[in-house]
């Protein structure tokens, strides 16, 4: 409150709404930088320095000095995500949960971001326990983690092949909400 009256801080509130729609999957957090980059060189000019810091941080400094506050945004643009791991004949994917508890996804829509660079839309079906666990340590039987099927309309794994790679990363589907008080609810 501070700070607000003694600066003039114009906030794009469009650009920050817009940030929150992003999908990025833990790991590829430089699909933003460009994002982030092109807006303060075109909002802040030549007075911004931009870069990217060995810990893949995107950094934006403006006028160093005394005259106007240090001022961080901080903020994690990724999100938990799963990863195709593998096929079905009947042309599912199969997707490793790691970090996400399978019981809170059931029927969920996602994102398959290709490599190819196409969105491949799915939804989320989750199998029988007793058919999805993969065994992660040959020496320890109760150690495991889980996978879902997902659905993303291939009707062969051949098709789903060419849709598909494994590897490629997932992500939940969720809107952003803004309230009648001005508080905004977001993934």
């Amino acid at each position: 409150e501070k700070l607000s009256r003694k600066y003039s801080l114009n906030i794009d509130w469009d650009f920050f709404k817009n940030i929150l729609k992003l999908r990025i999957p833990s790991g590829y957090e430089y699909w933003s930088h460009n994002i982030f980059k092109n807006y303060f060189k075109k909002h802040i000019g030549k007075k911004c320095k931009v870069w990217v810091s060995k810990t893949h941080n995107l950094v934006c400094e403006i006028n160093r000095n005394k005259t106007f506050p240090t001022i961080v945004f901080d903020a994690h643009l990724d999100e938990v995500s799963l990863r195709v791991i593998g096929y079905r004949d009947n042309g599912d994917l199969i997707a490793y949960t790691r970090g996400i508890d399978t019981k809170n996804i059931k029927g969920r829509s996602v994102t398959i971001h290709s490599r190819s660079g196409k969105d491949i839309e799915g939804v989320i079906n989750v199998t029988a326990s007793h058919f999805n666990k993969i065994k992660n340590d040959e020496n320890d039987e109760n150690d495991y983690e889980f996978m879902v099927d997902i659905n993303i309309g291939a009707n062969s794994k051949v098709k789903a092949r060419k849709m598909v790679s494994i590897g490629d990363p997932v992500t939940l589907n969720s809107k952003t909400i803004e309230f009648k008080n001005g508080n905004i609810s977001s993934r």
